[in-house]
């Protein structure tokens, strides 16, 4: 996968005898993420579907936040 910016991620993959499929990731802030992802199969289930299209969405609960002690600044 490469990482754009720190917000835009691409990536491909490749299924053994089955598919190819690329992913497109959108960084929204530190805890939400969007992404579009598309399956193109080449095996014998090719005949019923043309592929997929998935849409994803993370959320992030456990986010910390990161705060400076004053007493120390760190």
């Amino acid at each position: 996968m490469l990482t754009y910016n720190r917000q835009f991620k691409i990536g491909a993959g490749y299924r053994t005898n089955d598919a190819f499929y690329g992913v497109l990731l959108f960084q929204l802030n530190d805890q939400l993420q969007i992404g579009y992802s598309y399956d193109y199969t080449f095996s014998s289930i090719r005949q019923f579907q043309n592929g997929t299209h998935e849409i994803s969405v993370r959320y992030l609960f456990q986010y910390k936040i990161r705060t400076v002690d004053v007493k120390t600044f760190q």
